[in-house]
C-alpha cells in the first residue's frame, strides 16, 4: 500500500468522483463523511487552513482509500487531525474501500515518521466504524503509543420504511404517549409535514427553522451566528441540489 499527502483545497474532481463512490460501499455512510459535507464547511470555516488529502493506493495505483486532515500541533509537536470540527460535525473517518482497513493503516505510521508528524489525533469516529479497532492495532504495532476516550454517548435506532412500521414497532404505552402528544399539537393549531422542493421554498422554510431555533434555547440562540446561519443556508442549499 501506497500513500501520498497532498494539498486538500480545492478537491480534485477525480478524488471527489472516488471519494464519492468508496462512501457507497461504506456500510456506516452518513452525511458527514461525504465530500460535499467537507467543501461546505471549508468555505466557511477553513479559508485560511491548509487542509491535506491523504490518499491509499494499492500496488496497480488504484484509489483505496482517502482521508482529509489538518495539520496541527500540541505543545511544540507537529500533528495531524480529521477535517471538521465537532459543533457542526456527528462523525469523522477516513473512507476506505471495506476490506483495505488494515493495509491502509498499516501503511499510515510510516507516512508519518518520513514527513515528521508527531502524533495523529482522531474525533469522532463512530464506535461501529472499523477504524475504531483497526487503526489502534495498526498503530501499536509501528511502536505508537495510543490513547482512546468516549467522546459521545450516541443512541442510534434502525427506522422503518414507512410511519405506520415506526407506530407499530414501539410498545403500546410509548405508541399512545406519542398519539396524546401529536393530538394535543394538533388541537393548537393547523400542523402538517412540509418539504421544500426548490430553492425558493427552501429559503423560506430555513428562515423559519432558524427563527424558532434562535427562540427555543439561549445556548441555541448563541450559537446560530450569521455565520453559522450562512453556513446551513449553503448547506441546505447544496443538499437539496443533491436530492
Amino acid at each position: 500500500m501506497k500513500t501520498e499527502l497532498l494539498p486538500g483545497q480545492p478537491l480534485p474532481p477525480e478524488i471527489r468522483s472516488a471519494w464519492e463512490t468508496i462512501l457507497e460501499k461504506i456500510p456506516h455512510r452518513n452525511p458527514f463523511l461525504s465530500p460535499l459535507w467537507v467543501e461546505i464547511w471549508l468555505r466557511h470555516f477553513g479559508r485560511s487552513l491548509e487542509p491535506k488529502l491523504l490518499l491509499f493506493r494499492d500496488d496497480n495505483e488504484a484509489l483505496q482509500g482517502i482521508g482529509h486532515l489538518l495539520e496541527s500541533a500540541d505543545g511544540g509537536k507537529k500533528g495531524l487531525s480529521l477535517s471538521g470540527s465537532r459543533d457542526v460535525w456527528d462523525y469523522r473517518d477516513f473512507i476506505i474501500q471495506p476490506g483495505w482497513e488494515e493495509e491502509a493503516f498499516k501503511s499510515l505510521p510510516l507516512l508519518l515518521k518520513k514527513d515528521s508528524f508527531d502524533f495523529i489525533e482522531l474525533n469522532s469516529i463512530a464506535q461501529f466504524s472499523p477504524t475504531a479497532e483497526v487503526f489502534p492495532k495498526a498503530m501499536e504495532s509501528f511502536g505508537f503509543r495510543v490513547s482512546r476516550e468516549m467522546e459521545e454517548t450516541v443512541i442510534n435506532l434502525s427506522l422503518p420504511s414507512t410511519w405506520e412500521g415506526f407506530l407499530e414497532a414501539l410498545n403500546a404505552k410509548d405508541r399512545h404517549e406519542l398519539r396524546r402528544k401529536i393530538r394535543r399539537i394538533e388541537k393548537e393549531g393547523p400542523c402538517e409535514w412540509v418539504r421544500a422542493t426548490d430553492p425558493f421554498s427552501l429559503d423560506e422554510k430555513m428562515s423559519l427553522f432558524l427563527e424558532l431555533h434562535r427562540k427555543s434555547r439561549r445556548d441555541k440562540s448563541e450559537f446560530m451566528t450569521g455565520e453559522m446561519e450562512a453556513y446551513f443556508r449553503d448547506l441546505a442549499k447544496e443538499l437539496l441540489k443533491k436530492g
